[in-house]
């Protein structure tokens, strides 16, 4: 049994194991706040777009499409990013977490294409 100086009896497999296990913890965080940021900033911009429309009272805007798209999309993938990480959190499901951050941040690009009307 392999221990380091000074330390509990622990083997040194153990210490090892845990150290990766919390570096992937931080990294998930790390993931989980960008995508939290990203999706709940295209929200908070979506939102001030829609308000824009309702100042100016066009008829039939904002529609409900509109509405889906720039409001309730953006809030429900920040809202899947933030729910990944509190089951990563507090489960064994670290790799996969991050896997599904990675995900939600490639679904990211596409999503801005059409944001931005592809400009």
């Amino acid at each position: 049994m392999v221990c380091l100086a000074g330390a509990s009896a622990r083997p040194l497999n153990f210490i090892v194991r845990r150290l990766a296990v919390r570096r992937l913890a931080v990294v998930n965080a790390i993931a989980a706040l960008v995508n939290a940021l990203a999706w709940l900033g295209l929200t908070w911009g979506g939102w001030g777009l829609l308000r824009g429309l309702e100042v100016q009272m066009i008829p039939g805007y904002p529609n409900h499409g509109q509405v889906m798209y720039y409001l309730y999309f953006p809030l429900a993938m920040g809202a899947c990013a933030l729910a990944v990480y509190a089951v990563a959190r507090f489960s064994r499901f670290k790799k996969l977490a991050l896997l599904i951050q990675a995900l939600l941040f490639l679904f990211l690009f596409p999503f801005m294409l059409a944001y931005t009307g592809g400009v």
